[in-house]
């Protein structure tokens, strides 16, 4: 009776496992002006680049995906969505255009897969907007041509 008990037992655990072995991991990494395998993880963005969010190794079905800031909290969440793969268990899709006001870390998740990205803010004069601290800045170099011409 034991040796039964413990063959059943063997045999639920190679079940479990071999399903846990064959399970597809899936993969997304996120590119920026185009869909494709390379260059992979382009991680770094600015105002105006689009994300492409790619995706391999992904059983068919639909899963949802989102893009939210860090740390992640589910107020964080600046755009989501649904994703089909189809047979070739791929997918890339336009996720997002990084918008002017955007900076940090943010997470592009497709399921329960994950990758990061960080969006580098254009330098800005203390207490104006971008527009204000350009204009501020060719005033100041005119100004200065206009002196040194003297």
């Amino acid at each position: 009776m034991e040796k039964t008990n413990n063959l059943i037992i063997l045999a639920v655990m190679i079940v479990l496992l071999a399903g846990f072995v064959s399970a597809k991991p899936g993969a997304i990494w996120t590119t920026t002006e185009s869909c494709g395998e390379d260059p992979q993880n382009e991680n770094h963005y600015f105002a105006g680049q689009t994300v492409y969010i790619n995706g391999a190794n992904f059983k068919k079905g639909t899963y949802e995906w989102n893009i939210a800031g860090q740390p992640f909290k589910e107020k964080d969440i600046i755009i989501s969505g649904k994703v089909i793969v189809d047979s070739t268990e791929k997918f890339c899709f336009p996720a997002y255009t990084i918008q002017y006001s955007d900076s940090g870390e943010y997470k592009a998740t497709v399921g329960n897969k994950h990758d990061n990205y960080r969006v580098i803010s254009p330098p800005m004069v203390p207490e104006f907007g971008l527009v204000a601290g350009i204009i501020t800045i060719f005033g100041a170099l005119g100004t200065f041509l206009i002196i040194r011409k003297k």
